[in-house]
């Protein structure tokens, strides 16, 4: 017997007793077109499953007209942020028999629409934009609206164009990281924050501020840098700390816009010949894989990476079928603080 991925119609046909026509309208849940016994129907789909035949959804999608792909627009493959999201994609993907076209930006942000351009030429039936809202222009999305081609957004939301997303609660996770670090007894507490036109920037720059205001704690704009480059690699928060070190009096914590930034802060107060963290206890933001790796290892907001990406997926193929409800198109996720040893125990006695 042939191996199950070589296995046809016309194998299957042959051991059932049939005809390929009968076969296929058995397979394809369309017995009712033709006149089927329920024997003949049991007798096809028993042999289907003795020989593990799977249809292909690419030679469907040429029979009805109808594509089982979609395309997907990250703004930067290297960040194991996206790393993450992908994952869950793909898992919903596989599970619905849908196929992701991935591209990435790499952070050249004019190239979305060239992007876009070319899932439309592969007969994408929708697209999610993961991390790239912020620079997409909305010619680009009236156009895929008037083509039928449904979008969601992964991690940015933007309320005035009503375009289904799954985000996390940007504004509460950093609340949870501040108030973390106030509570270990800190006051001078420093924010390393991704560029201003990054929605979740502004909504974490938030939360940071409403955790200082609840304890009574002074916002000092000295403490605070921002990135003004779009990339999220360790070196921008390196330069960053580079520069809120030069402050007197100086910080004793520090929350980070990504587990990215934290490293490349560690770095820079560890070069300064601080010790992480007696010196300077620091927060992330993500809980990527490694975080639990770094040295020491980093305490940080967790963003379900791996469940936005499915939940992504299955809200973009419901869309194209058809079938998304407006009650599932807008999914804020909880946040959830991973305490490890960046942070310490605080200081023992007072307020530093």
């Amino acid at each position: 017997m042939r191996k199950s991925m070589s296995i046809t119609l016309q194998d299957i046909a042959e051991q059932a007793h049939v005809s390929v026509t009968t076969a296929s309208k058995v397979i394809n849940d369309k017995a009712s077109e033709i006149r089927i016994s329920p024997d003949t129907r049991d007798r096809v789909l028993t042999v289907a499953k003795r020989v593990g035949y799977r249809p292909n959804p690419f030679a469907q999608s040429l029979r009805t007209k109808k594509s089982r792909s979609f395309g997907v627009v990250v703004a930067e493959m290297r960040n194991p942020y996206f790393g993450a999201i992908l994952s869950g994609i793909e898992q919903a993907s596989i599970a619905r028999e849908y196929y992701p076209l991935i591209s990435s930006l790499e952070n050249n942000f004019g190239e979305e629409k060239a992007c876009v351009e070319v899932h439309r030429a592969n007969r994408a039936a929708g697209i999610l934009f993961a991390g790239t809202v912020f620079r997409l222009e909305e010619g680009i999305l009236h156009q895929l609206a008037e083509d039928n081609i449904p979008v969601v957004f992964i991690g940015n939301k933007v309320e005035a164009l009503r375009i289904p997303y799954v985000d996390v609660d940007n504004v509460k996770g950093a609340f949870l990281a501040t108030e973390h670090l106030i509570k270990l007894g800190h006051r001078r507490i420093g924010l390393i924050l991704g560029p201003d036109e990054i929605p979740a920037s502004k909504r974490r720059w938030r939360g940071y501020k409403r955790a200082l205001e609840k304890y009574g704690l002074q916002h000092d704009e000295r403490w605070v840098e921002q990135e003004a480059e779009l990339r999220s690699d360790p070196g921008s928060g390196y330069s960053a700390m580079v520069r809120l070190l030069e402050g007197d009096p100086p910080l004793t914590a520090l929350c980070t816009f990504n587990d990215q930034y934290a490293l490349g802060a560690i770095r820079a107060a560890v070069e300064k010949g601080l010790a992480i963290p007696q010196d300077l206890a620091v927060v992330g933001f993500d809980n990527i894989a490694a975080a639990a790796y770094y040295s020491p290892p980093l305490t940080t907001v967790e963003q379900p990476m791996l469940e936005m990406g499915r939940i992504a997926a299955d809200m973009l193929i419901d869309a194209i079928e058809g079938t998304l409800k407006r009650e599932r198109s807008f999914v804020t996720l909880d946040p959830k603080l991973i305490i490890r040893e960046s942070c310490g125990a605080g200081p023992p006695d007072k307020p530093r």
